[in-house]
């Protein structure tokens, strides 16, 4: 299960006391993972190494199983491992064939942090699905276009949740398994990237800042989709892997359909 740090909430004091408030909304006594929702460097003097710092220490009293980030720039990484030596597990960023974020999936593989690639099929924008370049790749391989951009994002590693509600969609995206792109493939649809002409910054105008100027409207407000990841996909919910702090084997992890701490 996994859950998330409000930007109201990066003081010490509140992360301790939201992550309560998380558990005792959920009903659990252990949460896999907590994400740190935005950076905000504009915010709270831009300290949020103390709020990472609160985050970790949260692992050590056992209701929490390890720490990740959304939305952090390489320079926000780099930041709290270099000032506290501890890793994060995920980073969740905007990631998808017109928006390959190349800077920080490069600083977050630097570092061993595994990418979350949040809105993997363009945010739902019908334009990157109905792209020639994906369409063609579908049509050869009797694949819809959803299902070749997910095999995209698996190919290169990354963890992806697409959105959906629709037990027929979250049926069709488990589908990505079972068949490889070649390599001509891949570099023909790592070629539709646009830079940040092709972010949902540029595509929407106003729905969600710059986390590099301190984040912006939940983009993620709604999770209740397949998140996939080899090894493990769970039907009955939204689920991915990844690995613990402590190093242990990879933990399922049921996604937070609120995508937020505030539930």
């Amino acid at each position: 299960m996994t859950s998330k740090l409000s930007n109201g909430n990066h003081r010490p004091d509140d992360v301790r006391r939201s992550f309560d408030e998380t558990l005792k909304r959920l009903g659990l006594e252990q949460l896999d993972l907590f994400l740190i929702h935005w950076p905000v460097p504009t915010l709270y003097d831009g300290d949020y190494i103390s709020t990472w710092k609160a985050m970790t220490e949260l692992i050590k009293g056992g209701r929490l199983r390890t720490v990740g980030v959304s939305n952090f720039q390489p320079e926000h990484l780099d930041r709290i491992v270099a000032a506290t030596g501890v890793v994060p597990a995920v980073n969740q960023i905007e990631v998808h064939p017109y928006f390959t974020n190349d800077a920080g999936c490069a600083a977050s593989m630097r570092h061993g942090v595994a990418v979350e690639a949040h809105s993997p099929l363009g945010h739902g924008q019908a334009r990157l699905l109905d792209d020639p370049v994906i369409r063609r790749v579908a049509a050869v391989r009797d694949k819809t276009s959803s299902q070749i951009v997910l095999r995209w994002h698996l190919q290169h590693g990354r963890i992806v949740f697409p959105k959906s509600v629709h037990r027929e969609r979250m049926e069709e995206n488990l589908k990505a398994f079972g068949f490889e792109l070649s390599s001509d493939e891949m570099a023909a649809i790592d070629g539709l990237d646009r830079g940040e002409k092709g972010t949902l910054r540029a595509a929407s105008g106003h729905v969600c800042r710059d986390p590099r100027e301190g984040g912006g409207l939940r983009a993620n407000t709604d999770m209740r989709a397949f998140a996939l990841r080899v090894p493990s996909v769970f039907l009955l919910a939204s689920a991915c892997s990844h690995p613990s702090s402590d190093g242990a084997s990879p933990i399922p992890t049921l996604v937070d359909p609120n995508g937020c701490d505030a539930l």
